[in-house]
């Protein structure tokens, strides 16, 4: 017992999720401390006063608002580790006491460590005083645009394949497209999910066809592959079902800029906070809508048509958006992994498949549980991975789309009738590809 304990001590010491949480709360508390830090950030707001009177009353907003900000983040870190040490030292002892291998148990507990620290997160996040999340989240948004960040613009879509800036293979700079990008992202599911060809569809431009929740989680991979940085892809997918009956598929990327200062793409770190925000439309929910619309108008489908709306990550949290205001379209299915949803108010009429895996933070971002249609349990083990490798996962391993895909590939909730009319016929595929204005 005693050196399963010493055991114990190091591994929590040394695990990835550890190191993380620990390296953030520093940074946290050193800029807390730094009141000059906080003056500087003020002072940037000047940019965009109109007045002197302006300016100062910005600029002692955001110094205060720096420093609350900061002390409440450093509460909830805080508290998602200690959860995380005390649940993972609890589960430990209960598991070990009711006869499971130590030796397993030992290599578990970064598994352990994590699902206990995200959610302490959520809880935290949810236990947040004074205004609460909202009022964090709101301030958070208000003081960025004063300094610039947030700036939504529209994006603007064309089914043109865009030109992308090359890649470089072996120090030679060859130039890049959208067939290679997505090629090598399909071999890359082929590979994690452990399936043969005939078992993950693409059409003759390579694009993935879904057939189920885990090939259409390879289709998510698959556009966050294409577009990365530079573009923001938006695929729909086209079936007909019936003698000139249509549904449709949006699948929507998930975030690829976690920079505050808006992006030239649509999936950046500003989507996420006003996707999260509920207050508005942003510009990658009105891409989404404009994509539908155009591949509705293409066949000259009947505005009831059924809609299933789909993403990873920020993909879901658009998704879960566009669903409580459907603009008027008949949204049957939303679909997500990864993706805190639970604050949206999604009509009863629209069915609710929610991935979230244990140890997964973004999928706690929100403080709350999903209302409905959680499929929830412990991160995939993709195909050829095994052993310690399996259990020395990080939080960039567990929130990943193809993790998903084998969670969803390994769940009951993989296939149902409910989505045949979305899989089952013949199906188009479409790339939009959008970029700010």
């Amino acid at each position: 017992m005693l050196s399963a304990s010493a055991q114990l001590g190091v591994t929590m010491v040394t695990t990835e999720a550890l190191v993380v949480i620990t390296a953030s709360i520093v940074k946290v508390y050193e800029a807390a401390e730094s009141a000059l830090a906080a003056s500087v950030i003020a002072m940037e707001a000047t940019v965009g006063a109109d007045s002197v009177r302006e300016f100062v009353f910005r600029a002692i907003v955001l110094t205060g608002d720096a420093v609350d900000t900061t002390k409440k983040i450093t509460n909830v870190l805080s508290f998602a580790l200690t959860e995380g040490f005390g649940g993972t030292s609890a589960e430990f002892w209960r598991r070990s006491f009711a006869g499971e291998n130590v030796g397993d148990l030992m290599r578990q507990v970064p598994l352990m460590f994590q699902k206990h620290a995200a959610d302490g997160l959520q809880t935290g996040l949810n236990g947040i005083p004074g205004p609460g999340y909202e009022g964090l989240l709101d301030t958070i948004i208000r003081d960025g645009s004063w300094l610039g960040w947030f700036d939504d613009r529209r994006m603007a879509l064309s089914t043109n394949e865009p030109k992308l800036p090359d890649t470089e293979v072996d120090g030679q700079k060859v130039p890049d497209s959208v067939h290679s990008r997505g090629e090598a992202a399909y071999q890359d599911s082929l590979e994690a999910l452990g399936l043969h060809p005939d078992q993950l569809k693409k059409d003759a431009d390579g694009r993935i066809l879904p057939t189920d929740l885990s090939t259409m989680f390879a289709g998510s991979s698959q556009i966050d592959g294409i577009g990365k940085q530079d573009v923001s892809d938006i695929r729909v997918i086209r079936t007909e079902y019936a003698d000139k009956k249509y549904a449709f598929t949006v699948q929507i990327p998930s975030t690829l800029r976690w920079w505050p200062v808006t992006a030239d793409i649509g999936n950046d770190f500003t989507s996420d906070a006003l996707a999260l925000q509920q207050e508005r439309q942003t510009a990658l929910s009105a891409a989404a809508w404009d994509a539908l619309d155009k591949a509705m108008a293409d066949v000259k489908a009947p505005a009831d048509s059924p809609v299933m709306l789909s993403g990873f990550s920020l993909g879901g949290i658009t998704a879960g958006s566009m669903a409580a205001d459907s603009h008027g379209h008949n949204v049957q299915q939303v679909v997500t992994a990864g993706a805190p949803i639970g604050r949206f108010d999604i009509p009863a009429s629209t069915e609710v498949t929610a991935f979230e895996a244990d140890g997964d933070p973004v999928a706690r971002l929100d403080g709350v549980e999903n209302a409905r249609g959680t499929v929830a349990g412990p991160p995939a083990t993709l195909d050829g991975v095994n052993g310690l490798d399996a259990d020395l996962l990080g939080p960039g391993d567990i929130h990943n789309a193809n993790r998903y895909a084998m969670m969803a590939q390994q769940s009951g909730a993989n296939s149902s009738p409910d989505f045949d009319q979305f899989f089952k016929g013949e199906q188009k595929a479409t790339d939009y590809y959008g970029t700010r204005q």
